[in-house]
């Protein structure tokens, strides 16, 4: 077998965001932002499935987007059912799921089919009692939640996942339990597979938390080339999902040409803070030729 190396270059990359928040945090709204922004890039539509009780259309008057409602089952081998009819519909845009962390402890999902696959080792493969089938019961529903993330990595569509969370504590044997703060409410693998991963706190408004102390808790996740796309201390907008959606492709803004286009000081100060800071020098002489055009009143009149 012949091996063949080439120089690294960014090429297209699947695009999944998981935001994680308890109620009120603004998942729903932070979602179809993000998914505006990420259509404008991609195309398509944006679909969305919807286990909520179709808490979604709350906000059909604000948003465009297709619905689907969701209902039981929730096995990981119906969400993958699902994703794929909602890509198929989405027609390659963005499909968001709202929520996801039904399929880990919803009726029919992970844990409730291996409460089942307990009883039936059980009552028909010979083990005595619960401690005894317990870790042969995960044999079933791991290997049906592998196919979903398998199955959901072949599909060519942009997603945003919504995760319900819970506080949770690690009880350590002697010791104290360990606070671990708002995890999602979904199994550690799916949540690994997440390209983004915002943490929302109780009344954050869509603002994600970036702290020193979420990041040590291992919920929020973004690669250095992510950090400029957010805004600090503001909500998870549109502006957001297309940055997003262009890192995806493997696109690279023709930052000299943004500035160029800039028409006002504040426009201006938009396109400087999304360009990385390790490429801010080479664009700093078109940046200062621009805010001077754009401050320098007309000859013969004020701005």
């Amino acid at each position: 077998m012949t091996f063949q190396f080439r120089p690294a270059i960014r090429e297209a990359t699947p695009l999944l965001i998981g935001l994680t928040g308890p109620s009120g945090s603004g998942k729903t709204k932070s979602a179809l932002r993000l998914a505006e922004g990420i259509q404008k890039v991609r195309g398509g539509k944006i679909a969305a499935l919807d286990t909520e009780a179709n808490r979604m259309l709350h906000y059909a008057d604000e948003h465009a987007f297709i619905h689907c409602p969701f209902t039981p089952p929730f096995g990981s081998d119906r969400y993958a059912e699902a994703l794929e009819a909602a890509a198929e519909a989405a027609a390659g845009g963005v499909v968001i799921v709202d929520s996801m962390s039904h399929e880990h402890e919803g009726a029919g999902g992970y844990l409730e089919f291996h409460d089942t696959e307990v009883a039936r080792l059980i009552k028909d493969g010979g083990f005595r009692n619960e401690y005894a089938a317990s870790i042969p019961a995960w044999n079933k529903p791991v290997a049906r939640r592998r196919n979903l993330i398998n199955r959901l990595l072949q599909i060519n569509c942009a997603f945003v996942f919504c995760f319900r969370a819970k506080e949770k504590l690690k009880i350590v044997k002697g010791k104290d339990p360990v606070q671990l703060g708002w995890q999602a409410i979904a199994g550690e693998e799916f949540v690994f597979e997440m390209t983004v991963r915002c943490l929302l706190l109780p009344g954050a408004g869509g603002v994600p938390d970036w702290s020193e102390d979420s990041f040590k808790l291992g919920v929020p996740k973004r690669a250095n080339s992510h950090v400029q796309m957010f805004k600090a201390g503001q909500p998870l907008d549109e502006d957001t999902g297309a940055q997003l959606a262009l890192w995806s492709a493997g696109a690279v803004p023709d930052w000299a040409e943004e500035i160029k286009k800039a028409s006002t000081p504040e426009g201006l100060a938009t396109v400087w803070g999304r360009i990385p800071v390790g490429d801010k020098k080479k664009y700093e002489s078109a940046k200062d030729d621009r805010k001077k055009a754009l401050t320098t009143p007309p000859a013969g009149g004020a701005l």
